[in-house]
């Protein structure tokens, strides 16, 4: 391997490229904290822009939105607390009233941020439930039922189920749109 080589494609550990380097010096001078409008009126503003731009191109309407996040752990993080808040009603009461355990299901080649996740969000590594994948590491569809039933029959309550959109060895895809319709039932 030689990363120095023009043809090196690093899907995870790419060399600095020029116009990355210049990158991340304008935004190391900027050091811009949006933390508030009031700090960062113009960027606080892109931002929203382009959130509800991404949302359009996602065919969401413009009462959509988002969180820029610096990677794929934390944005894990931000969607299962999401899921987690609006599908169990977490935001007031917390997980302590539940008539039983939460669940997440996964592909069992997913990311190992989801399992740090489900302990973040209090919910316990065993709140996630792997889903077997086929030979080109994509969910299961057929298993992903089967763990959905076996699941409610034995109390737990599903909340989520993770479809990767390319996985981090191979890059494959899961069968979003079959795994959106099994969702519908949960």
């Amino acid at each position: 391997m030689n990363p120095q080589n023009p043809r090196y494609m690093g899907h995870m550990d790419s060399i600095p490229t020029l116009i990355s380097c210049l990158g991340d010096f304008i935004s190391s001078s900027l050091n811009n904290n949006m933390l508030s409008l009031e700090m960062s009126p113009v960027f606080s503003k892109v931002e929203a822009q382009l959130l509800k731009t991404i949302a359009r191109m996602f065919g969401y309407d413009d009462k959509s939105g988002g969180v820029m996040t610096s990677g794929g752990s934390l944005a894990n993080l931000h969607a299962l607390t999401v899921a987690r808040n609006h599908q169990l009603n977490m935001k007031k009461t917390g997980i302590f009233g539940l008539s039983g355990q939460p669940v997440i299901f996964v592909s069992d080649v997913s990311h190992t941020s989801l399992h740090k996740a489900a302990m973040i969000l209090g919910l316990g590594t065993s709140s996630i439930i792997p889903v077997k994948s086929n030979n080109l590491a994509r969910m299961d569809i057929h298993d992903l039922e089967i763990k959905i039933h076996r699941a409610k029959s034995e109390g737990h309550i599903p909340f989520a189920v993770v479809a990767t959109a390319g996985t981090t060895v191979t890059g494959s895809i899961d069968p979003i749109l079959p795994i959106a319709r099994i969702t519908k039932g949960l």
